[in-house]
């Protein structure tokens, strides 16, 4: 299993979508999939 080693942290409408798609172009680069939570693993989400 890959570990990340870097976390790219941002909020709504601050083009972190965009910083995603174009770092997961680089074949070097690996990327997880969106939102991932890695440190919200303990919270709730509203509906549950």
């Amino acid at each position: 299993m890959t570990k990340p080693n870097f976390f790219i942290v941002g909020a709504p409408k601050c083009g972190t979508t965009a910083m995603h798609f174009y770092l997961n172009a680089h074949p070097e680069i690996f990327m997880s999939r969106k939102e991932l939570h890695y440190f919200g693993s303990d919270m709730r989400s509203p509906i549950s």
